[in-house]
């Protein structure tokens, strides 16, 4: 299963990398506010990461095959953590619950940004951890790598940056104090600056630091009322953490096995030296509660294995208690976190993969275009996707994936990088067709009433003698001249018309 979701990022992921590595079209600016409050600028960084995985596999089905197994490897990384603090069996117990939850499930099924964030979180509580026990400079350092490293993936990892930067200092200073060498001193601060400062160059926007004016826009006119932004973020952990399962029951069992990890865990010295870490870093959760922004549980996704570290720890500790006891709750929350995950596999697979739809909708259109008499016809035409989703206002973010299959059926390069709107831009400049493309994978019923409609009343330069050459349930293509007695349309109106309409 590729392309599954239907939010376009991995077509537009694909294209870039695939552009990067064919045709050496590097980019300076990361996905278009992927992740980023009042459109706080992103790095590179990610592209390049796509792109090498891509190196390896160079198909949209290989790829997402490798990046499953790459988000698979959690539960082994999990374990390892888990029996750093405790034993095998804490070890066990936290890998069958990142194995069944359904969030990380749903995760190694997509490529998006923020789904890298929980691994990050992982490496970077290992080797807290590994530290806490070797007192060794180099865990600190790799800790303070995998914590600020994920500046350039996304924004989520705010959430985790001030306790983090807290226990990095503090176990800092106490290396130092223990042990005052060159070594304990400068290379974990080499680090940090390092690190620190390549995000600052590859993020600014026209002055350095001027990324620090968001926090100045999102934190200084906070106007959220405490109650209903604790609320807030409360309900989309519980979502995040048991995946849409929203209750008043999975409430009470996080809640529950959260207090009895912690009172289990913070009378006993020995095992709360190694644990604190994870419990300071759950608390994170709290910074939420200053921020004005929509609390979304892609923000929390860095937090999550520090969530399920702790009920894992909870569990583990009711079985010290009563072996049945135990046994009885990690039964409930592996079936709780199964039911889930089989819906996840089961029921959200469509018929046909996204990508199997839009490599379909792609051969029409190279079709109907390629007829025999354009066979060595240099493409002059243009494409435009219509969907009533919100967070998509651009034709462009979402043309993406038919791109990408065009220039394979082509042969031919017809888009390349850019480091603004959303990373790719049409060769094209003047089309004397454009081919609309209506998504009807969500709210079904307004998409095919309205779709034509408004992409008519919002352009002038249409020739009135149109054509439908595709319709399916996914989508509707549509075939338009431009009319050759009105003005040709800017290239920005062509591609990346926004529907002011969708913004509300």
């Amino acid at each position: 299963m590729v392309w599954e979701q239907s939010g376009y990022d991995e077509h537009r992921d694909m294209l870039v990398a695939e552009h990067i590595l064919n045709n050496k079209e590097h980019v300076i600016r990361g996905p278009l506010a992927a992740g980023g409050f009042n459109w706080l600028k992103n790095s590179p960084i990610y592209f390049y990461l796509v792109t090498a995985l891509w190196s390896v596999t160079r198909t949209p089905p290989l790829f997402l095959k490798l990046w499953a197994v790459l988000l698979g490897l959690m539960p082994l990384l999990a374990y390892k953590i888990s029996t750093s603090l405790k034993n095998k069996k804490l070890g066990l117990i936290t890998a069958a619950l990142f194995a069944f939850n359904g969030e990380l499930i749903y995760e190694s099924r997509q490529l998006l940004q923020p789904f890298l964030l929980p691994v990050f979180s992982l490496l970077f509580v290992w080797m807290l951890i590994k530290f806490k026990i070797k007192k060794h400079y180099s865990y600190l350092s790799w800790a303070i790598a995998f914590l600020l490293l994920p500046l350039h993936f996304h924004y989520g990892i705010f959430l985790t940056l001030p306790i983090g930067l807290f226990l990095i200092i503090y176990y800092w200073a106490e290396l130092i104090s223990e042990d005052f060498s060159w070594k304990n001193v400068l290379l974990p601060g080499f680090t940090m600056i390092v690190f620190g400062l390549l995000w600052i160059f590859l993020t600014y926007r026209t002055h350095l630091f001027d990324q620090f004016f968001f926090f100045v826009l999102n934190f200084s006119d906070h106007n959220k009322d405490f109650l209903t932004q604790t609320n807030n973020i409360l309900q989309a952990t519980i979502t995040m953490i048991w995946r849409g399962q929203n209750s008043n029951k999975t409430l009470l069992i996080t809640m529950f096995l959260t207090f009895i990890a912690f009172i289990k865990t913070k009378n006993n010295k020995k095992n709360w030296f190694k644990t604190s870490p994870v419990f300071l870093l759950s608390l994170s959760v709290l910074f939420m509660t200053i921020s004005n922004g929509f609390v979304a549980d892609t923000y929390l996704l860095a937090l999550l294995p520090f969530f399920l570290i702790i009920l894992a720890i909870g569990i583990y500790e009711l079985f010290s208690i009563n072996h049945l006891l135990g046994f009885l709750f990690l039964c409930i929350v592996l079936f709780q976190q199964y039911l889930y995950s089989l819906k996840e596999v089961t029921y959200y697979i469509p018929k046909e993969s996204f990508y199997e739809q839009n490599f379909k909708i792609s051969q029409v259109i190279f079709t109907d275009y390629f007829s025999s008499n354009k066979v060595n016809k240099e493409p002059n035409f243009a494409l435009a996707l219509l969907t009533t989703s919100g967070t998509l206002p651009f034709d462009g973010w979402g043309t993406s994936g038919f791109w990408f299959n065009l220039e394979k059926l082509t042969n031919k390069k017809l888009v390349k990088n850019t480091d603004y709107g959303v990373n790719s831009k049409p060769l094209v400049k003047n089309a004397d067709i454009i081919y609309l493309i209506c998504d009807h994978r969500t709210k079904k019923k307004l998409v095919k009433t309205e779709c034509l409609d408004r992409f008519i009343d919002a352009r002038d330069y249409l020739d009135p003698n149109y054509q439908k050459i595709f319709s399916s349930d996914t989508y509707t293509v549509w075939k338009f001249k431009i009319d050759g007695d009105k003005e040709k349309p800017r290239s920005s109106h062509l591609y990346n018309h926004v529907y002011k309409e969708l913004m509300n």
